[in-house]
């Protein structure tokens, strides 16, 4: 989420979810960030687990209508944790 619209290279397409200003950054500067889960609760399998398509990653940005493909192709993992987990 941002606060205000501001037009930067290489950011977007900007986009409103729940009523909330967001816009995606280029792909090089998410190859740069890392993401920290910490699990509050447990997160078994009946707890709305994290999926992820190991490797996806590499593809760079995936187009909405191609998630669907690149899950096939890579697969999926359901990211289980305990409370207190990172």
């Amino acid at each position: 989420m941002v606060r205000e619209r501001v037009e930067a290279a290489g950011f977007g397409p900007w986009t409103v979810k729940s009523g909330l200003l967001h816009v995606a950054p280029p792909v090089d500067l998410l190859a740069r960030m890392l993401t920290i889960r910490i699990h509050l609760d447990p997160v078994p399998t009946t707890n709305a687990p994290l999926l992820i398509a190991p490797g996806s990653h590499l593809l760079g940005r995936v187009p909405e209508q191609d998630i669907d493909a690149a899950v096939a192709r890579l697969g999926s993992f359901m990211c289980t944790a305990q409370a207190g987990d990172i």
